[in-house]
């Protein structure tokens, strides 16, 4: 059995070579980590292709081992708790430092279940600093739900329209008032304004019953609400654009609950997996760019001409020249079958062989004419994401497969001409299409990882 180590600063050359000994070591990869503290400054981009890289390590082998530093068996909840990638390594794990998981004792097992209880929902009430994450374990059937993603309809947990409030307020997207949703007493929702004959959001006005929050006296907060604020320029610059400011928030919910209810259906247990254990993530991150600092990323040219657009978003409105961006980070990790696997499954299709195929499937989930009749929501969501995350000049990138694709939708934005012209042609998937090979082509990888952003600050030259 091959030993690597998932280094914090591994370049895309170096994923791609573990993702593809991971795939060709018939005997399985020994996984090490180094210190929860090697990877805490690392750039979500970057620390979601590390959490892929270990849900993947784990789904090709039949008994995964994690190899850490002997020092965790002392405290393993502040390790789990410090780190999302140890916290799923360890959950995914079969063997670690060469013991069976089932003869850890009770002490793991304890640090375990209190660190993935704690991942179970966003506590906070309002956005802070630092990572907001939650961690579900689709092999144990306490921890694969959260209270701030499902309802239970029946006895299922399900993610279907009747959760978007949970996510954010619903807000009327023109002057006509179709396209509000009605309230729904049985989950308390409420149509706002109090009494208005045109109401212009719906919004939720209690916490699940299965909420930590739910004992506090404290009035409902949607999930997007606690995780992120637009706030400063940036809330001006929404405040110009779109009929209501907290439409703007609302959108970054909409895109959110997108993603995550394809993963639901998608994503309900690990797939292309010889490991019974799985993990899905969701975290929540701010990053702070300046001029300077944005010349300096190594990762991704993508992404660094994305932040350069940003700043330059304040003059459309005269409000002066940006010389930094903060950006609101949000990204989804699942360990299930691939979004191209998963479009071909919509379509009662066999799963993409070749990356040719891959490509043809990811094209068809990105197009507009793309639809399910199968499943509640009738489409996968990725056509709708590309609308809002237009009007919030967001980012988005999707690391499926052995492919990664990205957008800058300030850059290349969904413009109305292409919503109108649709139904006759598909979606421009050169748009998505990283310009170098090293940048697109990734290693066979499990699961899906979609990383989006939208500026949520700008700080301004001073004259």
């Amino acid at each position: 059995m091959k030993q690597l180590t998932l280094e914090a600063e591994a370049t895309r050359e170096q994923l791609r070579g573990l993702h593809e000994l991971i795939l060709d070591e018939v005997e399985g990869v020994a996984l090490s980590l180094e210190a929860p503290s090697k990877y805490s400054g690392v750039q979500e981009l970057q620390y979601t292709a590390l959490l892929q890289a270990v849900i993947t390590w784990s789904s090709k082998g039949s008994a995964p081992k994690l190899l850490l530093d002997p020092d965790w068996v002392d405290d393993p909840k502040r390790l789990m708790l410090e780190s999302d990638l140890h916290l799923v390594a360890l959950t995914v794990a079969e063997y670690v430092n060469d013991v069976h998981r089932s003869n850890l004792g009770e002490v793991f097992e304890e640090a375990l279940n209190h660190c993935l209880q704690a991942r179970n929902a966003i506590v906070q009430l309002s956005p802070e600093p630092g990572v907001r994450s939650i961690v579900l374990a689709s092999h144990l059937t306490k921890y694969s739900i959260s209270p701030d993603l499902h309802v239970i309809s029946g006895l299922e947990p399900v993610i279907d329209e009747n959760c978007r409030t949970l996510y954010h307020d619903i807000w009327r997207s023109s002057d006509d008032s179709r396209s509000l949703r009605k309230a729904v007493l049985a989950n308390d929702e409420i149509e706002m304004p109090l009494g208005d004959e045109r109401p212009s959001h719906v919004t939720r006005l209690k916490w699940p019953r299965a909420h930590p929050l739910s004992v506090q006296e404290e009035p409902f907060v949607p999930l997007i609400a606690r995780a992120v604020r637009p706030r400063g320029y940036a809330r001006d610059v929404y405040r110009r654009r779109l009929t209501y400011p907290e439409m703007a928030l609302s959108g970054l919910g909409s895109v959110l609950f997108e993603i995550v209810q394809n993963t639901q259906w998608h994503a309900l247990g690990p797939g292309r997996s010889a490991s019974i254990r799985g993990c899905r993530v969701i975290r929540f991150k701010e990053e702070t760019y300046s001029a300077e600092s944005i010349e300096n990323i190594a990762s991704s040219n993508v992404l660094k001409d994305y932040l350069r657009s940003t700043l330059a978003v304040p003059e459309q409105y005269e409000m002066g020249k940006a010389d930094g961006v903060t950006v609101a980070v949000v990204s989804v990790i699942d360990h299930g079958i691939g979004l191209a696997a998963s479009a071909a499954k919509a379509l009662n299709e066999n799963s993409p062989g070749s990356e040719d195929e891959e490509i043809g499937y990811l094209m068809k989930a990105l197009n507009r004419q793309f639809k399910v009749s199968s499943r509640p929501l009738g489409n996968i969501g990725l056509p709708l994401v590309q609308q809002l995350l237009t009007n919030l000049d967001g980012f988005m990138s999707i690391r499926t497969g052995r492919t990664e694709i990205s957008r800058d939708f300030i850059k290349t934005r969904l413009e109305l001409k292409d919503i109108a012209e649709s139904g006759s042609r598909p979606m421009r998937f050169v748009e998505w299409v990283p310009p170098s090979l090293n940048e697109f082509s990734v290693g066979d990888r499990a699961g899906a990882a979609v990383t989006f952003m939208m500026p949520v600050e700008y700080s301004m030259e001073r004259n």
